[in-house]
């Protein structure tokens, strides 16, 4: 009978649990910190209309939660609602969080007690990290019980994007301390990681400034790049920054990785020199690389959505990386150091990203190394790369300490060759310009004609050279001053009219202005000018044409010099201006150059702020313009010169001139000077003895001449003999000339002789070095004999 009562009641049990809804339950029966998760233990229910409330959901009678069907087709949107009783049956109040599918947009949690609603949360991926209980791209809610305590949970989850089954059901429940603990402490080392990679990062832009070197600029874009990587990996930026990023038309997430890509590439550009060494695979590398950058963006902005195209973007990385990892193997295989050191870092890299993916799908134990495996190896990498572009530095900075060595060696060569090359200059142009004078026969004439034009040409090469090492030092400034510039235009131009009717040549100018104030220096104008009319007459044979034109614009004038000459070949104009280069090799001797002219004539157009351009056609000519600015804005007060004329440029022409007249008292003088008995006496210091000899032998005549070979010995001399006057050279051993002037015009007993300098240094602010230590005259190497001895007369006369 016992027995009979007992199967009755199992079956009326049974039948009681077959006709109600289950019961979906979990029970908290220890109090241990583990995550757990409820996917058997809530009950389901899809809400195809997407708008039923909490309410309906309780005073329905219909409405029946299910474990979730398998089979089941999806088709967004739809709301997912969840059903489960937590049941606290330990002895102390439990503070937990639930934590949901990322995929859900929105998620409400309704506690309810007794049919009643008693909490209400909202949180899902939609929502304002800021606003959630714990910032963070993840989703929780929290709830607590107290001891012995029952609630029921209803859960609804918003779904606009397509879903597996398994997501319906995922949600965890974990207990808050832990919880809120790690997340503090992931944000904690995230944010120190990202500081390390700031750091980098902004160490490499100064380093970009004091070296100008662009593999600084890649590389600390690339720390910036993955130091905002992981923040945004890991949910800082996400919860602190780019709150709504699923809704930007450019995922930010995906910039950063075109960031890295960029920055990693043109870095390794830079650093191994692919372009040099690797030409083609530096192309290839070149369009892929743009192409893996910009693929996701312009992907999502076809597709509408990033997800589309994010597994076969995941591919197009993986072929990055390999065709980012062969070119270094490749040049670390033939021993190029930078290579080596790039290698090496990325296998750190390597290493500890591998570590990190095997962490990450529970292959390996996870412990705290293998969790932040990847930013370790990218510390690694980083310092590692630092370090190499440390050495880096000390080549760029052995390299730049080279150069200036370079610099003031050849800045001191081109000083001492000038000195060298204009001495010997003077002793064969003077005696041939004497001898010119002497001889009778056409013959010797023309011959001695040919050996001063070579002369001339070797003083002009001398010039051009010093002018140029001038330039390459910094050491030639502009000292413009406002001129009419149409005087020193036909003066340039007419100076050719000799030489254009020995070659048959038209030269004519077309200059419609009558005055055209102007800033410039007349030195490097001529210069400028005079190059490039050489240029014309060079290549214009006999017959041809040459025309000077000028324009005048709102802000710049345009000056063209225009041939008709052999012209240069197309793949030869964008060279022309380069030194040493000549446009044609293969014209004849008479018609070579330096290949000095041209680049010259650049150099000196862009320090006045101009520029310079050639169009040619092969066989028909060639046309040079040089723009120069009008008005003085382009122009610093220092480069603005005050004319300010010297004694010696009021008495004095500077160039060459045999037309210089003495006054009648002056020829008197000169006369009374040429008398043995009272002629004056010249100290002449000059450490040459073939230059000694030839200025005592031409003035010995009318001038007792006292010798000395060295500027001790003059200032010695100077003020034993007390002469009438003191010719000295500048470049000497023992004193320069500038020393010897110095220490004469700063004695009492010698300040009142007069100086002139005779010097190899073309330069005006050699020349004003002069002046300003006291000389009256200075004369240029090579000099005309006649106008040494003319200003000596002066100065005598004027004493």
């Amino acid at each position: 009978m016992r027995v009979l009562m007992v199967a009755v009641i199992w079956m009326c049990l049974l039948c009681q649990a077959w006709c109600t809804e289950p019961v979906f339950t979990h029970v908290f029966r220890d109090d241990n910190d583990v995550k757990i998760s409820l996917y058997d233990s809530v009950g389901i229910w899809i809400d195809w209309s997407n708008d039923l409330d909490i309410h309906t959901i309780l005073g329905s009678t219909d409405i029946e939660f299910a474990h979730p069907d398998p089979d089941i087709e999806l088709k967004v949107p739809f709301s997912v609602w969840l059903k489960l009783e937590l049941v606290n049956a330990t002895a102390v109040a439990r503070e937990e969080y639930f934590s949901y599918c990322l995929d859900a947009d929105s998620v409400w949690v309704y506690g309810v007690s007794n049919g009643h609603v008693t909490d209400e949360k909202i949180t899902g991926s939609a929502i304002d990290r800021i606003d959630k209980s714990i910032p963070s791209m993840y989703s929780y809610s929290f709830v607590s019980l107290d001891a012995g305590e029952a609630r029921t949970y209803y859960i609804r989850m918003q779904f606009n994007r397509v879903v597996t089954q398994e997501h319906l059901t995922h949600v965890l429940i974990q207990p808050a301390k832990p919880l809120i603990h790690r997340v503090m402490s992931d944000y904690a080392w995230h944010s120190f990681y990202a500081g390390i990679m700031l750091l980098f990062g902004l160490f490499s832009l100064f380093m970009y400034f004091m070296f100008r070197e662009k593999e600084f600029i890649f590389f600390g874009s690339l720390m910036i790049f993955f130091g905002l990587y992981f923040l945004k990996n890991y949910g800082v930026v996400d919860a602190f920054f780019f709150s709504n990023y699923r809704s930007s038309i450019i995922s930010f997430g995906q910039s950063i990785v075109s960031g890295i890509i960029l920055s990693l590439s043109f870095f390794m550009y830079g650093y191994i020199g692919l372009k040099k060494q690797l030409p083609v695979f530096y192309r290839v590398h070149l369009y892929f690389t743009i192409f893996s950058a910009l693929y996701a963006h312009v992907g999502k902005l076809i597709f509408g959505n990033l997800g589309v195209i994010s597994y076969s973007h995941n591919f197009i990385a993986m072929i990055w990386i390999v065709l980012t990892i062969v070119p270094i193997i490749i040049l670390a295989r033939r021993k190029d150091e930078s290579a080596r050191v790039l290698l090496i870092s990325i296998g750190f890299l390597f290493l500890g990203s591998s570590f990190f993916l095997l962490s990450s799908q529970n292959i390996v134990q996870t412990n705290s190394f293998m969790k932040y495996g990847f930013q370790i190896g990218t510390i690694i990498f980083s310092g590692v790369l630092f370090f190499g572009l440390f050495d880096k530095i000390n080549s760029i900075r052995r390299e730049k300490e080279r150069f200036e060595e370079l610099d003031q060696f050849k800045s001191r060569f081109f000083a001492n060759i000038s000195h060298e090359f204009r001495t010997p200059l003077t002793l064969m142009m003077a005696p041939l310009s004497q001898l010119k004078e002497q001889v009778d026969r056409e013959e010797d004439k023309v011959l001695l004609d040919m050996a001063l034009r070579n002369a001339d040409r070797q003083l002009l090469l001398v010039n051009q050279l010093l002018d140029l090492s001038r330039l390459d030092a910094g050491k030639m400034a502009i000292q413009a001053s406002e001129e009419d510039f149409i005087p020193q235009l036909k003066g340039i131009v007419y100076s050719y009219e000799s030489l254009a009717s020995r070659k048959n040549i038209h030269l004519s100018l077309d200059c419609p202005y009558e005055e055209l104030p102007l800033y410039f220096e007349r030195d490097k104008i001529e210069k400028i000018f005079y190059n490039l009319l050489s240029n014309a007459f060079k290549f214009t044979p006999a017959g041809g044409e040459i025309l000077v034109w000028l324009k005048k614009g709102k802000n710049e004038i345009s000056i063209g010099i225009q041939d008709t000459g052999v012209g240069i070949e197309e793949e030869r104009l964008p060279f022309i201006f380069e030194r040493f280069f000549q446009a044609d090799p293969g014209k004849s001797e008479n018609q070579e150059g330096s290949g000095i002219g041209l680049a010259l004539a650049k150099e000196l157009v862009q320090l006045h702020s101009g520029s310079i351009q050639v169009q040619s056609v092969f066989g028909k000519g060639t046309t040079f313009t040089v723009t120069l600015p009008l008005g003085s804005a382009h122009l610093k007060p220092e480069e603005i010169l005050v004319k300010n004329p010297t004694l010696a440029e009021i008495s004095y022409p500077s160039k060459k001139s045999e037309a210089i007249e003495l006054s009648e008292d002056q020829k008197m003088a000169a006369s009374l000077l040429k008398a043995p008995n009272g002629a004056a006496r010249i100290l002449l210091i000059e450490d040459n003895e073939d230059m000694r000899f030839f200025i005592s032998q031409r003035l010995e005549s009318a001038f007792s001449i006292i010798e000395a070979k060295d500027g001790a010995e003059g200032i010695r001399q100077a003020i034993k003999h007390m002469p009438d006057l003191i010719i000295s050279d500048v470049m000497m051993p023992k004193k320069n000339g500038y020393e010897v002037c110095q220490a004469l015009k700063t004695d009492v007993r010698t300040s009142h002789i007069p100086i002139i300098l005779l010097t190899a240094k073309a330069a005006q602010e050699d020349k004003q070095e002069g002046l300003e230590t006291g000389a009256d005259d200075y004369l240029l190497k090579p000099f005309d004999l006649k106008e040494l001895e003319t200003r000596v007369k002066n100065l005598i006369q004027i004493r």
